[in-house]
């Protein structure tokens, strides 16, 4: 039996597809009486400080809850720290899955999209976007807005040779900010000090969840910023799930 945490709506589509081919149980409440699961598929964004995330909340895990994986159980997630590394348990990182990787990329591309068309006021190809971060999400959707001849400049740590398209962070800060910046990076490179620099603040769509704008600054300089998170589970569920059953089902039958 797999259990399955119920984070959110991908999750339960995961699950959805996952019960026609084994046994499921989804997990609802970490204080119920649970039963022994083989496999566990923890919410995507993994485990921080003993706590999962559980019906988009956070909640704590109780001193038990580990007693109900038998000792071989095989657990699933996205999200891989020291905390999990220290389960006694195999662990499956599913984001070392290529497929896993390349799939969400263009589901995340295609949910930019949706939030471009869904704020802003002028055709696409009349936009000029700053892509922050080129992992596989940026390279996704760099290729999608290009592909609609939107205007892009990619924006890196550090660039070999720079061209109008693609240049360091430290070169885009001395330019000016383009209409609409997407976030794809982990690092703060969106800062107060850069803020305060601009004439005027673009519309910032977020998408690392981890990750917080200095949104009041943005807001008073008249820019506006759309924390999306995880977008493959917010806009494309049932793709995302199905997806995330299939590359855990894969891991199951080569375990087997």
């Amino acid at each position: 039996m797999i259990g399955i945490f119920n984070s959110d709506q991908r999750m339960l589509e995961a699950q959805r597809y996952l019960s026609t081919s084994t046994s499921t149980y989804l997990i609802n409440n970490v204080n119920d009486a649970l039963p022994i699961f083989d496999y566990l598929l923890l919410p995507m964004s993994g485990i921080r400080s003993n706590q999962v995330k559980l019906q988009n909340a956070w909640v704590n895990l109780p001193d038990d809850f580990w007693h109900h994986c038998r000792k071989d159980c095989i657990i699933f997630t996205a999200t891989v720290n020291e905390e999990i590394n220290q389960l006694p348990f195999k662990c499956v990182n599913l984001s070392d899955d290529d497929l896993f990787l390349s799939a969400n990329s263009r589901l995340t591309a295609e949910g930019v999209l949706f939030l471009l068309l869904d704020n802003t006021t002028v055709g696409l190809s009349e936009c000029k976007v700053d892509l922050l971060g080129f992992g596989h999400s940026g390279k996704e959707i760099y290729n999608l807005l290009k592909a609609l001849d939107v205007k892009v400049r990619v924006i890196r740590r550090k660039v070999d040779h720079e061209t109008s398209d693609f240049m360091s962070v430290s070169t885009w800060k001395q330019l000016p900010v383009s209409d609409i910046v997407i976030n794809t990076s982990l690092t703060n490179w969106v800062d107060e000090n850069l803020v305060n620099h601009w004439p005027k603040a673009p519309l910032i769509l977020n998408i690392v969840s981890a990750y917080r704008m200095p949104e009041s600054r943005i807001t008073s300089k008249g820019g506006h910023v759309i924390n999306a998170g995880v977008l493959p589970a917010l806009i494309a569920s049932k793709s995302a799930g199905r997806i995330l059953a299939e590359c855990v089902m894969k891991e199951m039958e080569h375990g087997e």
